[in-house]
């Protein structure tokens, strides 16, 4: 089997474990797997009014935050990436081109939400990424269970045109619906691709600032 065909059938093996085993863990677990280590995390109790509460939002109580609330089964961090960890792991280059800030470039965190339903649509995933990720200045990947699903997302930011300290969050990127039990090809692939040795080689030969969109 070449290495590719290696990691594929660990991504398979990490996603397999998601549905029965604790969130939190098998999302470390997943994470490890794709390359991301961290040890950088805070001990938040998961319940979703807590998160909302220790994380406002500069806009409270607004529909989506109360949306957010009834649909949120938890809401925990996994832990946050800094340039550290991409050094220990000899992958600083993916810090090295220039971003909207240089140190939110540097850090960016992920978190685990298990939603209560058994299907949602693009965009309710597309608005409980940003109600997750406008409470954070740095960027925050948001991995959603539904059930023996998991979706992927994240969004784009740009700096404030008045405010260059604050950003603003534009489109929302989704990996959608992946198969616990049985991923299809195409998600494996897109995984893999979204490794932390891949991506430095993406950087490696792609121009400064573009990204491949995954919808």
């Amino acid at each position: 089997m070449t290495d590719e065909q290696i990691k594929k059938k660990e991504i398979e093996s990490a996603l397999a474990r998601i549905p029965a085993g604790d969130f939190l863990e098998t999302a470390k677990d997943l994470l490890a797997v794709l390359g991301y280590p961290s040890q950088r995390t805070l001990n938040l109790s998961g319940n979703v009014d807590d998160f909302i509460q220790k994380l406002p939002a500069e806009n409270e109580d607004t529909e989506t935050e109360r949306e957010f609330r009834v649909e949120a089964e938890s809401v925990e961090l996994v832990f946050q990436v800094t340039d550290d960890e991409i050094a220990a792991s000899n992958q600083i280059e993916l810090f090295e081109a220039p971003a909207f800030d240089d140190g939110q470039a540097k850090s960016f965190m992920f978190f685990a939400v298990e939603l209560k339903a058994k299907d949602y649509p693009r965009s309710k995933y597309a608005q409980f990424t940003r109600e997750v990720n406008k409470r954070i200045i740095m960027p925050v990947v948001v991995c959603f269970r539904v059930k023996n699903r998991l979706t992927i997302g994240f969004v784009g930011r740009r700096p404030h045109k008045y405010a260059p300290e604050r950003n603003v969050l534009e489109q929302v990127t989704l990996i959608k619906d992946i198969h616990l039990d049985k991923p299809y090809r195409a998600h494996l692939d897109i995984l893999f691709e979204l490794s932390l040795e891949d991506c430095a080689k993406w950087r490696s030969d792609s121009p400064a600032g573009t990204l491949q969109i995954y919808r």
